[in-house]
């Protein structure tokens, strides 16, 4: 799986190689470092992976289908096998976070 989500425009204006008053296209050093640019931009990615929902939905959304295939491949139906039952259908129901699986209370 692989998530374009390429920002649309600069992280910061402070790391500008060039400078307003000065000829178009002068180039001059940056203001940072690459391991501060770095830094900002592996915290970005990071916010982007944990918070954005167009990153995060299709993320959870291969994690649960391969734990499920994980679980029943790997446990339900070799369990089931050994005690001489056939697995038809196995489903997992993913409850969202923070939910007490239907309990009130």
């Amino acid at each position: 799986m692989s998530i374009d989500n390429t920002l649309s425009k600069p992280v910061s204006s402070d790391h500008s190689w060039t400078y307003p008053g000065l000829a178009c296209g002068v180039l001059i050093k940056p203001q940072f470092s690459q391991s501060v640019l770095y830094a900002q931009a592996q915290s970005e990615a990071f916010k982007q992976a944990t918070q954005l929902a167009s990153v995060t939905k299709p993320l959870t959304a291969a994690a649960e289908k391969e734990a499920t295939t994980i679980i029943g491949g790997n446990f339900i139906t070799p369990t089931l096998n050994a005690l001489n039952y056939k697995v038809s259908q196995f489903t997992i129901r993913w409850v969202p976070a923070g939910t007490t699986n239907g309990a009130t209370g």
